[in-house]
Protein backbone atom coordinates (compact mmCIF):
# COMPACT_ATOMS: atom_id res chain seq x y z
CA UNK A 1 0.00 0.00 0.00
CA UNK A 2 2.69 2.18 0.85
CA UNK A 3 4.73 2.00 -2.27
CA UNK A 4 1.04 2.42 -4.54
CA UNK A 5 0.63 5.82 -2.27
CA UNK A 6 4.36 6.61 -2.79
CA UNK A 7 3.92 5.97 -6.84
CA UNK A 8 0.65 7.55 -7.39
CA UNK A 9 0.94 10.59 -4.94
CA UNK A 10 4.44 11.18 -4.22
CA UNK A 11 5.90 11.39 -7.33
CA UNK A 12 3.63 13.32 -9.22
CA UNK A 13 3.27 15.80 -5.99
CA UNK A 14 7.33 16.57 -6.17
CA UNK A 15 7.78 17.38 -9.87
CA UNK A 16 4.54 19.33 -10.14
CA UNK A 17 5.77 21.67 -6.79
CA UNK A 18 8.83 21.69 -7.99
CA UNK A 19 8.50 22.59 -11.37
CA UNK A 20 5.20 24.27 -11.19
CA UNK A 21 6.53 27.07 -8.93
CA UNK A 22 9.26 27.94 -11.45
CA UNK A 23 6.10 28.10 -14.32
CA UNK A 24 4.15 30.10 -12.35
CA UNK A 25 6.99 32.74 -11.86
CA UNK A 26 7.75 32.63 -14.98
CA UNK A 27 3.89 33.65 -16.24
CA UNK A 28 3.83 30.25 -18.81
CA UNK A 29 4.40 26.57 -19.01
CA UNK A 30 2.25 23.48 -18.55
CA UNK A 31 2.73 20.19 -16.56
CA UNK A 32 0.15 17.34 -18.23
CA UNK A 33 -0.56 14.56 -15.57
CA UNK A 34 -2.02 11.18 -16.65
CA UNK A 35 -4.38 10.12 -13.87
CA UNK A 36 -6.99 7.83 -14.42
CA UNK A 37 -11.26 7.59 -14.57
CA UNK A 38 -10.72 4.94 -11.50
CA UNK A 39 -9.99 8.34 -9.43
CA UNK A 40 -13.38 9.30 -10.22
CA UNK A 41 -15.27 5.99 -9.51
CA UNK A 42 -15.63 4.18 -6.25
CA UNK A 43 -14.64 1.13 -6.28
CA UNK A 44 -13.96 -1.49 -3.20
CA UNK A 45 -11.74 -3.27 -4.93
CA UNK A 46 -9.42 -0.29 -5.55
CA UNK A 47 -9.71 1.32 -2.39
CA UNK A 48 -6.21 2.95 -2.25
CA UNK A 49 -5.89 2.79 -6.14
CA UNK A 50 -8.66 5.21 -6.81
CA UNK A 51 -8.36 8.31 -4.06
CA UNK A 52 -4.56 8.09 -4.94
CA UNK A 53 -5.56 9.28 -8.69
CA UNK A 54 -7.34 11.83 -7.67
CA UNK A 55 -5.40 13.58 -5.66
CA UNK A 56 -3.06 15.02 -8.89
CA UNK A 57 -5.05 18.03 -8.71
CA UNK A 58 -4.63 18.84 -4.64
CA UNK A 59 -1.22 18.68 -4.96
CA UNK A 60 -0.31 21.52 -7.91
CA UNK A 61 0.98 23.88 -5.64
CA UNK A 62 1.75 27.05 -7.41
CA UNK A 63 1.09 25.64 -10.48
CA UNK A 64 -2.78 25.34 -10.47
CA UNK A 65 -3.26 27.23 -13.42
CA UNK A 66 -0.58 25.59 -16.02
CA UNK A 67 -1.67 21.55 -14.64
CA UNK A 68 -3.63 19.65 -16.78
CA UNK A 69 -5.01 15.96 -16.51
CA UNK A 70 -5.61 13.19 -18.68
CA UNK A 71 -7.94 11.02 -17.94
CA UNK A 72 -7.70 7.49 -19.84
CA UNK A 73 -10.41 4.81 -19.31
CA UNK A 74 -9.57 1.10 -19.06
CA UNK A 75 -6.82 -0.15 -20.51
CA UNK A 76 -6.94 -4.33 -21.17
CA UNK A 77 -3.34 -5.08 -19.73
CA UNK A 78 -2.26 -8.69 -18.42
CA UNK A 79 -2.70 -7.04 -15.06
CA UNK A 80 -6.52 -6.72 -15.97
CA UNK A 81 -7.09 -9.59 -17.32
CA UNK A 82 -5.43 -11.90 -14.62
CA UNK A 83 -7.83 -9.72 -11.79
CA UNK A 84 -10.78 -10.10 -13.73
CA UNK A 85 -10.21 -14.09 -14.03
CA UNK A 86 -10.06 -13.86 -10.21
CA UNK A 87 -13.21 -11.72 -9.80
CA UNK A 88 -14.95 -14.67 -11.74
CA UNK A 89 -13.36 -17.00 -9.69
CA UNK A 90 -14.64 -15.62 -6.33
CA UNK A 91 -18.79 -15.34 -8.06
Amino acid sequence: MEGLISLNVTSVTMPCRLFGADMAEWGHGRIMNVSSLGGFIPDPYFNVYGPTKTNWANNAGKAEKILLGLFPAGVQTAFIAKWQKKLIEEV
